[in-house]
């Protein structure tokens, strides 16, 4: 209740600096649902994540995405894509929830990926991992996990999300998967 409270706050904030109390009070509520081991819906935690960049909300962005990693397979691949471009507009991501992400993505739940939208987002991301020289970060998995639940979107795509999706993927086929040392347009 406590994290659903501060989420529509932060919705509610117009400037940084109306948001920094409601961030300060959301990165407790995180606090405390770790230690309580409580769940914070997937949802949630996409829109928190979306509001802290458009915010400036640097110090809240860091422990939500934390928190996130660990519970991916419980969101969305909405929810994960906003995590992780909110993450990426508000400066390099940090490296666990880059893996958790690309780990994600090789391997999504089932149904978790609801339009094209969110799967060009997740792969602009990791086109920018791989760019960025993230050398943990099996970007190559990701994207062929992308690649394949790409396929059941195709045809309901914007032609605007399946151009970001391919530019992502075309700028990152020399990606080498972590198991086997082999780049993504070979396999």
């Amino acid at each position: 209740v406590r994290f659903h409270a501060g989420v529509m706050a932060l919705m509610r904030a117009h400037s940084e600096a109306a948001a920094e109390p409601i961030a300060s009070e959301l990165m407790l509520a995180l606090i405390a649902a770790e230690e309580n081991n409580a769940e914070i819906e997937g949802p949630l935690l996409g829109i928190a994540a979306a509001q802290s960049a458009r915010l400036q909300q640097h110090e809240l962005l860091g422990p939500l995405c934390m928190f996130a990693s660990l519970r991916l397979a419980s969101c969305g691949g909405r929810e994960v894509a906003e995590l992780a471009t909110a993450a990426w507009k508000l400066g390099r991501p940090d490296p666990g929830f880059l893996r958790a992400m690309a780990d994600y993505c090789a391997s999504p739940p089932v149904g978790a990926f609801k339009s094209m939208r969110d799967i060009a987002m997740l792969a602009l991301m990791c086109f920018q991992s791989f760019k960025g020289g993230m050398p943990s970060v099996d970007h190559a998995a990701a994207l062929r996990g992308l690649t394949e639940v790409s396929m059941l979107h195709l045809q309901q795509a914007s032609a605007r999300d399946i151009v970001e999706f391919t530019h992502a993927l075309t700028h990152s086929l020399e990606a080498r998967s972590l198991i086997g040392d082999v780049p993504l347009w070979r396999e």
